[in-house]
C-alpha cells in the first residue's frame, strides 16, 4: 500500500474514532432503554455494536472492535434466551467498550500530535516521504 491510501486511510480512521466517540452517549441511552425495560432497544443496539464491531476491526482499533464484539455476542445470546438478560454485565462492558474508544481516540491524537502517520500499525515507517 503505498503512502498516501495510507494517509487516507489514516484520515478515515481518525473520523471514524472521532464520531464513535460521539456516539457513546447514544449507546448509553440505549442501555437506559433497556433498564426501562424497552426491549426494542435491544435491536437497536445490537445493530449498533455489530457495526462497531466491523468498522473498527477494518480500522485495526482491535480493542475497540474485540470489545463491541463482545457486546454484541452478549446482545445475540439475550435475545435467543431473554430469561438470561444481565444488564449489569451490559452497563459493565460498555464501560470497557467507552474506555477503549477513549484510549484508541487518545492514541491517535498523540500519532497526530507527533507528525506521524496515524496508522495503529507501528510497523509502518513514519518518515517516508509523501512524494
Amino acid at each position: 500500500m503505498d503512502v498516501r491510501t495510507q494517509k487516507r486511510l489514516d484520515e478515515i480512521g481518525t473520523r471514524f474514532i472521532r464520531r464513535t466517540v460521539d456516539q457513546l452517549g447514544e449507546l448509553q441511552s440505549l442501555a437506559a432503554r433497556l433498564h426501562d425495560g424497552d426491549h426494542a432497544g435491544l435491536a437497536e443496539l445490537e445493530r449498533v455494536t455489530h457495526q462497531l464491531h466491523g468498522s473498527a476491526a477494518m480500522f485495526r482499533f482491535e480493542a475497540v472492535s474485540a470489545k463491541a464484539g463482545k457486546i454484541n455476542a452478549l446482545l445475540k445470546s439475550f435475545e435467543a434466551n431473554p430469561a438470561n438478560w444481565n444488564l449489569a454485565l451490559i452497563d459493565s462492558l460498555l464501560i470497557d467498550f467507552s474506555d477503549s474508544v477513549h484510549d484508541a481516540a487518545a492514541s491517535r491524537h498523540r500519532r497526530s500530535s507527533d507528525n506521524r502517520l496515524e496508522w495503529p500499525d507501528e510497523s509502518r515507517d513514519a518518515e517516508t516521504p509523501l512524494d
